[in-house]
């Protein structure tokens, strides 16, 4: 398969096809997303809505690098959905470490899911219909 000759196309094209990198950082970062959501005790800033933002960009960027490992549109689809499903185990063993469950977490959560998705759909979609011109 050639690359195609659009510059953002391009990017996208040999930065994703980058097997390696991209399976050792969806990795890591869920390892750390684990780590840090599964953590007993965790400081709050007293800034209002600090918390759902912070749940919100994580989610987002779990699911940019879901979106990386993902061959197809359906794939990317389902590893979203694979992304938020997880997100919401962890909601559901964090009562189990001292932390309490929080629908409103969830709710963050699948924010930073659905916005990544749409962002990214969005995105490959102007990108594709640019270069047919």
């Amino acid at each position: 398969m050639s690359p195609p000759k659009h510059r953002l196309n391009k990017l996208l094209h040999y930065q994703r096809h980058n097997t390696l990198l991209n399976y050792s950082l969806l990795i890591i970062y869920a390892l750390a997303v684990t780590v840090l959501s599964l953590k007993p005790t965790v400081d709050v800033q007293n800034i209002p809505y600090n918390d759902k933002v912070a749940h919100c960009l994580t989610y987002a960027l779990f699911t940019f690098f879901a979106w990386r490992l993902s061959p197809s549109r359906s794939a990317f689809l389902i590893n979203a959905l694979l992304v938020f499903a997880y997100s919401v185990l962890i909601e559901f063993i964090q009562p189990f470490t001292g932390r309490m469950l929080s629908g409103w977490d969830m709710v963050a959560n699948g924010l930073g899911v659905i916005l990544t998705v749409l962002l990214i759909t969005l995105t490959l979609h102007r990108v594709s219909f640019s270069t047919a011109n």
